[in-house]
């Protein structure tokens, strides 16, 4: 049965509900509208815009963990910070040298959320430090892991770069899934919170 013939079977169905059929032609509204919003989301990125976010993304994540490194008192959250440093610097000259090769400019600043996450995670007190830290890398590994999956799947990007994301794509998978996996015990603010 075609999508329009299941509207026109409910709509018979429910003849004197005048609220479903709003709400159905609302909904089909919504979805057609929509659509062209979905669709300009998932544009192909450009070399130019992949290696300038995956370069200023590794090096937040490195400033980060070096953070994290200073400040934790958690020793398995320090060995994910360690690894994300070795990771991210490896992966940046990897992609300088890519970048190079194809007259590509990579960042030298960070942007304001990125310097924001920074300054929020040197400020912290250290009874929140390390569940602020992890969901910062945590959502600094999604959007990552995002970036680099539009890159591997796009057919008109430099072959050499869509290599690159896919190799870096199952690394930062790999660091997403240990982040997860990380034990902390909740933060003092949130437990405040709840108690009152």
């Amino acid at each position: 049965m075609s999508v329009k013939n299941l509207h026109v079977a409910r709509a018979t169905a429910f003849r004197g509900n005048w609220l479903y059929g709003l709400a159905c032609s609302f909904a089909l509204l919504c979805a057609q509208l929509s659509a062209p919003l979905h669709a300009a989301e998932k544009q192909p990125i450009t070399d130019d815009t992949f290696v300038h976010e995956a370069f200023a993304s590794a090096q937040a994540e490195i400033i980060l963990s070096q953070i994290a490194l200073e400040k934790s008192q958690n020793g398995g959250l320090k060995k994910i910070a360690k690894i994300i440093i070795k990771d991210n610097h490896a992966a940046n000259d990897q992609l300088r040298t890519l970048a190079d090769a194809r007259k590509l400019p990579v960042p030298t600043v960070l942007n304001k959320d990125n310097q924001q996450k920074i300054e929020q995670l040197k400020n912290i007190d250290k009874e929140n430090f390390d569940t602020t830290y992890r969901g910062n890398i945590q959502r600094t590994h999604d959007i990552a892991i995002e970036l680099f999956d539009r890159v591997a799947k796009n057919p008109r990007a430099d072959a050499e770069l869509r290599v690159f994301a896919t190799q870096r794509l199952a690394l930062y998978k790999k660091h997403s899934q240990m982040i997860a996996k990380l034990n902390l015990p909740p933060a003092k603010v949130a437990q405040q919170q709840a108690s009152r």
